[in-house]
């Protein structure tokens, strides 16, 4: 029987910047793997086979459920190999797990309606994947496409919002592990932003206390400033983080939001696939 005790002292959140599950979302080839490949010793499973090919990285493509969980067993064996490990596609490898307890463990055909029964187990070992990523002891990022969803807003009118492709059982694992969801979006002048406060356009956010603050005025940053190149993306990212980023504003692009502050207005564009299926 486990034994609960009153705590004695408040919680001291960390403030280290490795120790936050970051997960970030875009469309593809707006450059989320060359971000991933900037962080500091970084370690890249590929969920997309072939998408890292064509950067400076270290990374293995992952073709199977099998691979990844071969793979976290060899970052076992070998404490230090990196400092962050970046799970490139995070909906390719809850697909992979779905597939391989499916037809590898149930033997279903590809053809046939996963019962409810098979559900269960699957949410189980996507949980403790996640747990085992969590206990290599290094930093975490988790990299999504995006899509478009038509949603009512608190008017009850349809209003289109951009939010991460996770099926519905992956999402209620994940989004309970992540520290940090951030949308990665080209904006009007063709330069980058990541978006880290929601809106009702916007899926995302984050719950790190005293970090992604304005330096001047204190407030929340609402997005962050991308840069011309993968580097000072980065580079503005960990200054975000400790509060030491001023991000561009783009004049004529910003509107108001219900509480009156100026928040940056997303730039939707077409690029962004409409979701044609439920996921699971």
């Amino acid at each position: 029987m486990s034994v609960l005790s009153l705590p004695t002292a408040y919680n001291t959140p960390s403030e280290n910047f490795s120790d936050y599950i970051y997960h970030f979302g875009g469309v593809k080839k707006i450059g989320k793997t060359a971000f991933a490949a900037q962080w500091p010793d970084h370690y890249i499973l590929e969920g997309e086979p072939g998408n890292a090919a064509h950067l400076k990285c270290r990374f293995t493509d992952i073709h199977v459920w099998l691979d990844a969980i071969n793979a976290i067993n060899l970052l076992r064996q070998k404490p230090g190999y990196c400092k962050t490990l970046c799970i490139d596609g995070v909906q390719a490898f809850y697909d992979m797990l779905v597939k391989h307890v499916a037809q590898d463990t149930f033997k279903l055909k590809s053809t046939d309606r996963i019962p409810i029964d098979v559900w269960n187990p699957i949410r189980v070992q996507w949980s403790e994947f996640w747990r085992d990523l969590r206990q290599l002891g290094v930093g975490l990022i988790a990299n999504s496409h995006v899509e478009i969803k038509e949603m009512l807003d608190l008017n009850n009118k349809n209003t289109s919002v951009i939010l991460p492709v996770l099926g519905k059982q992956c999402a209620e694992v994940f989004n309970g592990i992540a520290h940090f969801t951030g949308i990665m979006l080209r904006n009007d002048i063709g330069g980058r932003e990541l978006y880290i406060v929601g809106t009702s356009h916007l899926e995302c956010g984050h719950g790190i206390t005293d970090h992604f603050l304005h330096p001047e005025t204190k407030k929340p940053l609402q997005y962050i400033d991308m840069g011309e190149s993968a580097k000072e993306a980065f580079d503005n990212f960990f200054a975000a983080f400790y509060n030491m980023h001023v991000p561009k504003e783009i004049e004529g692009r910003r509107t108001k939001a219900i509480t009156g502050e100026d928040v940056p207005q997303p730039h939707i564009t077409k690029e962004i696939p409409k979701i044609t299926k439920k996921g699971v």
